[in-house]
């Protein structure tokens, strides 16, 4: 399979991103305690990033949590291992969402990583 061209992954990127901005609804009744009013415009906007920071908190956790159950002799879970990088890759596009951080500057952070990084760790056995 060819590389994907930085067109190609910042298209990828946008539409993901685009996808987790719609679907998570951001109203009274999914977030009761949320400050209102255009008074409240920052407390709000406070209040939404740290519940964006909760979950990926909570989903960190839980990635820690499959990876210490290997050191105690457990099997390595791909399968929970999927879901819980894909919640915790939701995570990271909502709170972009909610800071105004797009596409392009995923790439150019990741153009910077790729200039800096000199190692590539080995990928688990599926």
């Amino acid at each position: 399979m060819p590389r994907p061209t930085p067109h190609e992954i910042a298209a990828a990127i946008a539409a993901i991103q685009d996808r987790v901005r719609d679907h998570w609804r951001i109203d009274l009744e999914t977030y009761p305690a949320m400050p209102l009013g255009e008074a409240a415009a920052r407390e709000r906007d406070a209040f939404l990033l740290t519940h964006a920071s909760l979950h990926l908190s909570k989903q960190a956790g839980k990635v820690a949590g499959l990876i210490e159950s290997i050191a105690h002799g457990g099997a390595f879970d791909r399968c929970g291992m999927e879901q819980q990088l894909g919640y915790t890759l939701i995570d990271i596009l909502q709170l972009a969402n909610l800071v105004g951080i797009d596409e392009y500057d995923f790439m150019a952070v990741l153009r910077e990583w790729e200039e800096a990084a000199t190692v590539a760790p080995a990928p688990l056995p599926r």
